[in-house]
Order: C-alpha cells, then sequence, then structure tokens
C-alpha cells in the first residue's frame, strides 16, 4: 500500500476524473454514464488510493472499439505514470499484445508466456 497521506488522497481523488476526461461527469449517477466514461471511473476509483497494483478484469470487454481503445491506452500507461503494476484479465488479443507479458490459459492449463 502507499504511504500517501489523507491529504494526498483527497487531493488526488479531485484531480483524477479531470486527467482521465471525466470532469464533466463528476456528480452525474454512474448509471446514467455511457460505457467508455463507466470504465474510466472505474479505473479512477481504483486509481485513489495510490494502489501499488492495478487489477483490470476484462476492462474493454463491455465497450465498442474507439472506447476499448482509449480505456486500454489509460490502462497501460499507469504504470510509467503512477509507478504501480497493471494485470489485465482479457478476452480480446487486441488488449493482450499491448501487455509487456501474457501468460495464457486454456481449459486450466497455463499454455504459453510471451514476455
Amino acid at each position: 500500500m502507499s504511504s500517501a497521506s489523507p491529504r494526498e488522497v483527497y487531493g488526488w481523488a479531485e484531480e483524477l476524473p479531470g486527467e482521465l476526461g471525466l470532469a464533466g461527469v463528476r456528480t452525474s449517477p454512474t448509471a446514467t454514464l455511457p460505457g467508455g466514461e463507466r470504465q474510466r471511473l472505474a479505473v479512477a476509483r481504483a486509481l485513489i488510493g495510490f494502489p501499488d497494483v492495478v487489477l483490470a478484469d476484462e476492462p474493454t470487454g463491455a465497450l465498442d472499439g474507439e472506447a476499448a481503445r482509449a480505456v486500454a491506452e489509460m490502462l497501460f500507461a499507469l504504470p510509467a505514470q503512477r509507478r504501480c503494476a497493471l494485470v489485465v484479465v482479457t478476452h480480446a488479443p487486441e488488449v493482450a499484445e499491448r501487455a509487456d507479458a501474457v501468460l495464457t490459459l486454456a481449459g486450466g492449463v497455463l499454455e504459453g508466456v510471451r514476455c
């Protein structure tokens, strides 16, 4: 866990939506947001506590092409920007190919590793 102070965390929570292109939706109910904005908001919520590891389970699964690309771009920029590890679980080859390392699981068996 991060050693961020409560003041840092609250400040980050105020700034983060704007950094993710969500400044205009801060007071909108989540259910009223389009899928891409909901996914980015979920990422924002996950980052508020300055995590050392971000786990993303099918982060682009319910998104159209452009929204999926935007969310994937944002996620894969996190390790360099926020000094955290990123673990993504996905069925989308276009998302997996962006990773530094890929583990393939099929039928409960680890079939391949690409680094």
